[in-house]
């Protein structure tokens, strides 16, 4: 897979080459793996900054509470501590379904807060054994995340 160098605010990643990168005010950068059926595979990441007295700890809570009630047959998979450039902090896999495509959706989130800034970086691919050779794809793109 050959693999290109991305700089946004703050981190730098490598990407595959044949992926579209695009952004919006609410995606520092979203990069989008080429068509293999309805949903495309992706890579999101999002910075926003953080109230003085959230932590980390409050993030998790609040967003595994929006994610039971948002998301139809959320099921939790694994929660783990990450650690990246001497930052901690934690994945988590699940997976749930989506009534517009039809399908199982499996998704990794990477939360890091860091000096009051949430950093989420989210993989999205079906949850079928199909689009399983995805996730080393993903493992590598997130091995290859680092913070400025």
């Amino acid at each position: 897979m050959k693999t290109m160098n991305f700089q946004g605010p703050g981190f730098k990643i490598q990407i595959p080459t044949n992926w579209f990168i695009t952004s919006s005010p609410q995606v520092q950068a979203m990069f989008v793996a080429p068509p293999q059926g309805e949903l495309r595979a992706n890579l999101m990441i999002t910075m926003r900054p953080l109230e003085e007295d959230v932590t980390l700890v409050d993030i998790l809570k609040t967003s595994l509470e929006t994610q039971k009630k948002e998301y139809p047959e959320f099921e939790l998979l694994e929660e783990t501590e990450i650690e990246k450039d001497g930052w901690t902090g934690i994945t988590r896999l699940y997976k749930w379904f989506s009534s517009e495509h039809k399908t199982r959706i499996l998704q990794r989130q990477v939360f890091f807060v860091i000096k009051q800034m949430l950093t989420t970086i989210t993989t999205t691919r079906t949850a079928t054994n199909k689009a399983q050779e995805m996730d080393a794809v993903f493992i590598q793109i997130l091995e290859s995340f680092h913070f400025e």
